[in-house]
C-alpha cells in the first residue's frame, strides 16, 4: 500500500473510532460556549536558521610550561575551580635541587664580590677583577630568579572560574610543554557560534539580536551578536558569527543549536497557539461557521510565544475556536463569547 494512502486510511479509521464514541446526532449535541479568533494574514520578517554550536566564551587548555612528572592531580571531570585554585602539582625534586645550587652559587658570588670590593678600595685589586666579580654576581642572581620561576611552574592553577570538562592525564604521567592536560570552561558565559552563508552576511551586524534554538532542550532564547569574522572559510564559504547568550541552566557547551538570520520578509497566516489541537501526529483546528464547530486538519509552521503559523487547512478571515477544544466534536453547536 502506498504511504499516502496508508496515512489516509489510518486517519479515517481513527476519526471513525472517535466519532463512534463521542458523536451523537446533531440534535442531541450540547451547545458549547467558546472563544474565537480570526485567521489573519501578516507580513513578518523572514528568518533562515543556520547550524550553530554552543560554546563557552571563556575556555582554557591547561598545559605545563616545563617537562616534569605529574605528582598530584587535584581535580576530576566536572569539578568547579575558582581563580588561583591548585589543579596540578608537578614533581619539583630536580628543579628544587637546581634552585639550591643556584642559591649557593649566588652566596659564593656575593662573598667574592664583597672581597674584591674591599681589595679594590685598598687598591689591592684592579677594575677588571671588580667587573668580573660584579658579572658573576649578576649571573648568579639571574640563575636564582630563573630557578625560582621554574619552580613556580610546578604548580598549575586555574586562571578563572570554571568547570573541568576534559582530563587527559593521571598522576605519574609526564607533562610536556604544549600537551593539553585539562580543559577549563566557564559555563555561565556561553555563546552560539554559527557558520553564516555569504548571501546572509549583509543581514547580520554586531550588536543586533538573534534567535537561538536548541531543539534537544526545547529552548528558544534571544542572544546578541558579538563578533563576525571578516574572512570566509575557503572550504565552506561561510563566515563565523558569535552570538552571546543570557544565562540558562539548560544550556551546555557542545550542544547543537540553530541561529536565526534575517532574510527579508514573508506573508503568513497566523492564529493563536490555543487554536491548534494535537492528536497523535495530527494537528487539528475547529472553524466556527453558522453556529457550528467544523473540524479541519491543519499544518503549522513557525511557532511563536502565543501564536502559530498556519501553512495549510485554514483561510484568512475564518474564525477558529481557541477555548473548549477538548469538548468539541465535528458539527458541534457552539455559542461564541462576545
Amino acid at each position: 500500500m502506498k504511504p499516502n494512502l496508508l496515512i489516509a486510511v489510518i486517519f479515517l479509521a481513527s476519526a471513525g473510532c472517535s466519532r463512534t464514541t463521542s458523536e451523537r446526532p446533531e440534535s442531541q449535541l450540547e451547545t458549547v460556549l467558546v472563544e474565537t479568533a480570526e485567521v489573519v494574514r501578516e507580513v513578518i520578517p523572514s528568518i533562515e536558521m543556520v547550524v550553530a554550536t554552543i560554546r563557552p566564551e571563556s575556555v582554557a587548555s591547561i598545559a605545563a610550561q616545563i617537562t616534569a612528572p605529574i605528582q598530584e592531580l587535584h581535580v576530576s571531570l566536572g569539578d568547579v575551580a575558582a581563580p588561583g585554585d591548585l589543579l596540578i602539582k608537578l614533581n619539583e625534586t630536580e628543579i628544587r635541587a637546581r634552585l639550591i645550587r643556584a642559591e649557593a652559587q649566588l652566596k659564593q658570588a656575593e662573598n667574592e664580590l664583597a672581597r674584591v670590593e674591599t681589595l679594590f678600595q685598598h687598591q689591592a685589586s684592579n677594575q677588571r677583577d671588580l667587573d668580573t666579580a660584579v658579572a658573576h654576581f649578576d649571573i648568579s642572581t639571574a640563575q636564582v630568579t630563573e630557578a625560582r620561576t621554574i619552580l613556580g611552574y610546578t604548580e598549575i592553577r586555574a586562571p578563572f572560574d570554571g568547570v573541568i570538562t576534559h582530563k587527559a592525564i593521571n598522576p605519574g604521567d609526564l607533562a610536556t610543554p604544549g600537551r593539553t592536560l585539562l580543559v577549563l570552561e566557564n559555563p555561565r558565559k556561553l555563546r552560539a557560534e554559527a557558520e553564516v552563508p555569504e548571501e546572509l552576511l549583509p543581514n547580520l551586524q554586531p550588536g543586533q539580536e538573534a534567535l537561538v534554538v536548541v531543539d534537544s532542550r526545547q529552548i528558544r532564547i534571544t542572544g546578541r551578536v558579538s563578533e563576525i569574522s571578516p574572512a570566509a572559510d575557503p572550504a565552506s564559504r561561510t563566515f563565523l558569527a558569535k552570538v552571546d547568550l543570557p544565562a540558562n541552566e539548560k544550556l551546555l557547551s557542545g550542544q547543537f543549536a540553530r541561529v536565526g538570520i534575517p532574510a527579508g520578509t514573508r506573508e503568513v497566516l497566523r492564529v493563536p497557539g490555543a487554536a491548534v489541537l494535537q492528536r497523535g501526529q495530527l494537528e487539528l483546528a475547529f472553524v466556527i461557521e453558522n453556529g457550528k464547530a467544523l473540524l479541519r486538519i491543519v499544518k503549522t509552521g513557525t511557532v511563536w510565544v502565543d501564536s502559530v503559523e498556519i501553512l495549510a487547512g485554514l483561510d484568512v478571515g475564518e474564525r477558529v475556536a481557541i477555548s473548549g477544544l477538548q469538548q468539541l466534536a465535528d458539527g458541534q453547536p457552539v455559542e461564541t463569547k462576545p
